[in-house]
């Protein structure tokens, strides 16, 4: 890698491994090098890549922040181009050193100028505390400590690059909105169009992309990445995590094979929207200010986040081979159970079982593990479920579940054309519907099920009739 050299005597060697992966948001399959650094006693560095891997004679410019007032009194505050982070820090006497990760932060030598860098912002998937800070931190952070001016904020999630308006984001529009919850820029989930993003990319000349979100999202990130490099692009592609959603009934249904039908519309939003914390403000920052050193030193395909309590760069398909998962044998576990006094479902034949399986399927590929924003039902379920005197009517649309309750004499599938009904006319007032929508306008889907149903019978199923109240007040406010 240009600009940074391992010392030879200590047996350092950089190797190329070909590593698939697959592009989830499509059905190709992506070669990513992963770059695999190695040293003496089974030490193993999996680097993030770099713009001078694909882009020749590159240069190179003095850090500024040595000539910040902030940060110049503070000693070694450059990190060292051989500062990396172990993945584990329990170990045996006699054990390698193991898997490290470049250690996050600002480097002496960047390569971009700040009159030169039009970077953009974009927030995907589900909401969680701290987007807005993120957004702030980004902003400020290239603001005040690289002297960046042009930062454009990207709306509505992916589809936003290429069909939604830009937010010219400055220091004092930033100013506050950490106090806020949700995200400022808007998010939806799914529209990931990696040509069109790409084209969009270019066409406007952004050269650094800081993409905020979970696992989905960072297979996004991956993928657009990857098209980056394949054109040759001097774009600095960056994925900063966000909490990651997670399907209860997996662990019976794939792993018990008992059949559940679990599905409801998720109150966690009204928590996932509420403003970040003290110590959810000081984490966000640490992540995105992590994440502007990295791009400005031509690091590029990688995630910010904390490996053993330090900030490092992980490269994307560390982040998209699989997903994380509850281990129910472990401590953490244990601890969580005992301190919330929650009984354990497993008996000590089935914990060693489940052991035992953890640990074959430690090092494998999660095969099963499917694109969150766009996974849809592969397997044929019912959409009816009886309980006592009542039937439970249900349909799912991308990341909604609509459910109405009916007596035992109604016809199901009549339930299941209104549910449909109401879901095209939301999508026609909303434009394509989202969990947000509901969320934030309630009193607007109570109003469209009330010209709907009147003591229980639907009266009404015109669309333009129905919305047409709705549209009388709008006018009128």
């Amino acid at each position: 890698m240009k600009g940074i050299k391992f010392p030879q005597g200590n047996g350092f060697r950089n190797l190329q491994t070909p590593l698939f992966s697959e592009a989830l948001y499509g059905n190709n399959i992506h070669n990513s090098n992963a770059k695999i650094v190695l040293g003496d006693a089974g030490y193993v560095l999996e680097d993030v890549p770099h713009l001078s891997d694909y882009i020749s004679d590159l240069p190179t410019y003095s850090n500024p922040l040595q000539d910040n007032p902030a940060y110049s009194v503070v000693k070694q505050y450059f990190v060292h181009v051989d500062d990396t982070v172990p993945q584990k820090v329990v170990v045996h006497k006699n054990s390698p050193r193991g898997i490290h990760f470049r250690r996050a932060g600002p480097r002496q030598r960047i390569y971009f100028k700040a009159d030169e860098v039009h970077a953009c912002i974009v927030t995907c998937g589900g909401l969680c505390p701290g987007l807005n800070t993120v957004i702030r931190e980004l902003v400020c952070g290239l603001y005040n400590m690289y002297g960046v001016k042009k930062v454009l904020g990207i709306e509505g999630g992916y589809r936003g690059f290429y069909s939604k308006n830009t937010i010219h984001l400055t220091p004092k529009f930033v100013n506050d909105i950490h106090k806020r919850g949700g995200t400022v820029l808007g998010t939806s989930r799914g529209g990931h169009d990696t040509s069109k993003i790409v084209d969009s990319i270019q066409d406007r000349g952004i050269n650094q992309v800081y993409i905020i979100g979970g696992d989905g999202t960072q297979r996004g990130a991956s993928a657009i990445y990857e098209e980056v490099r394949r054109r040759g692009l001097k774009v600095a592609v960056v994925g900063i995590p966000k909490t990651i959603d997670n399907d209860i009934p997996d662990h019976f249904s794939k792993e018990h094979k008992m059949t559940i039908n679990l599905k409801y519309i998720d109150p966690t939003y009204m928590i996932r929207a509420i403003p970040s914390n003290a110590s959810d403000n000081v984490y966000c920052t640490l992540l995105a200010q992590s994440a502007i050193h990295g791009a400005m030193a031509g690091y590029t395909g990688y995630t910010s986040g904390l490996v053993n309590g330090r900030q490092t760069y992980i490269p994307f398909y560390r982040i998209t081979e699989k997903q994380n998962k509850v281990v129910i044998t472990d401590r953490m576990w244990a601890r969580l159970l005992s301190s919330t006094n929650q009984p354990s479902f497993l008996i000590p034949k089935d914990a060693v079982a489940e052991e035992l399986k953890e640990e074959e399927t430690t090092n494998k590929l999660d095969d099963d593990n499917n694109n969150i924003e766009d996974e849809t039902m592969s397997k044929p379920s019912c959409s009816f479920v009886e309980h006592r005197n009542y039937k439970i009517v249900y349909r799912r649309y991308a990341s909604l579940f609509f459910l109405v309750g009916v007596d035992n004499d109604e016809n199901e599938l009549a339930i299941l054309e209104f549910i449909h009904l109401l879901v095209e006319t939301m999508d026609r007032h909303f434009g394509n519907v989202c969990e947000l929508d509901i969320m934030f306008h309630l009193e607007k889907a109570h109003f469209m099920l009330e010209e709907m149903v009147m003591n229980g019978c639907i009266v009404e199923t015109s669309k333009s009739n129905i919305l047409s109240p709705i549209q009388l007040m709008e006018k009128s406010s």
